[in-house]
């Protein structure tokens, strides 16, 4: 499919960070499931002093976990990029921007160095809980009103009344684009990326399954190496006696 499903996105930011780009990230599943250890040329680690010595490969990560674990995570990235001046690029998914909303207030100041760009996942609703028992447990329309939270805030209206430059994208394929842009014009910003939950679980089943196989494949194999070494050390053992 053409369209978004969060988890290729959020692995191609991650991939894609421009040199002394700093990532925040939600504690939303798209967040949490993202491989945030995945190489992206030489990077930096933060040090207690707040200095980044180049001494590792990887991309410096800052995440927080509030009362409910999406508590305050824009103001966090803010927060973040001022304090280290770094660029900073923040993923996070709409519930969390909806509860942080008034973080966005701490952007207005229009160019500021260094920027902080938020990806804003949008898959209208809490998509992690889908990936839990109670959505097999209970009827759609229950685990959509009680879990999924769907919500219809227009959030580029949001971003307008606060004078911060928003894109809204529906594939991966303008993604790219958008983040070039969003990280060459030096201001705060917000890129909007429209996905599916289901796709999403769709795309995580998958890959679960790809791994279950793989596992099970490498097992049979050392399984199969073992006893053949058994086999030529009992072959061993039998001719020297």
């Amino acid at each position: 499919s053409d369209g978004a499903s969060g988890l290729d996105e959020t692995d191609d930011i991650i991939g894609s960070l421009p040199p002394g780009g700093l990532l925040s990230s939600s504690s939303s599943s798209l967040g949490s499931g993202s491989s945030s250890s995945r190489s992206a040329g030489p990077r930096s680690e933060i040090s207690t002093t707040g200095s980044l010595p180049e001494t590792i490969v990887g991309v410096p990560v800052a995440a927080n976990r509030g009362a409910s674990g999406i508590d305050g995570v824009l103001s966090t990235a803010a927060g973040f990029a001022s304090g280290l001046k770094r660029p900073v690029t923040l993923i996070i998914g709409d519930l969390s921007f909806l509860h942080d909303v008034n973080g966005l207030s701490l952007l207005r100041a229009g160019e500021m160095s260094p920027p902080l760009t938020v990806v804003l996942i949008n898959n209208k609703g809490g998509g992690i809980f889908s990936f839990l028992p109670v959505a097999g447990a209970v009827g759609r329309e229950a685990f959509e009103r009680l879990w999924g939270t769907p919500q219809n805030v227009d959030l580029e209206g949001l971003c307008r009344a606060h004078g911060i430059p928003h894109q809204r994208v529906t594939s991966s394929a303008d993604l790219s684009t958008a983040l070039t842009n969003a990280w060459g014009i030096n201001r705060h910003s917000v890129v909007e990326v429209i996905t599916d939950r289901s796709q999403n679980l769709a795309l995580h089943k998958q890959l679960q399954a790809d791994v279950q196989s793989a596992v099970h494949k490498a097992f049979d194999l050392l399984t199969g190496l073992l006893v053949r070494d058994c086999v030529w050390q009992q072959q061993q053992q039998q001719q020297q006696q």
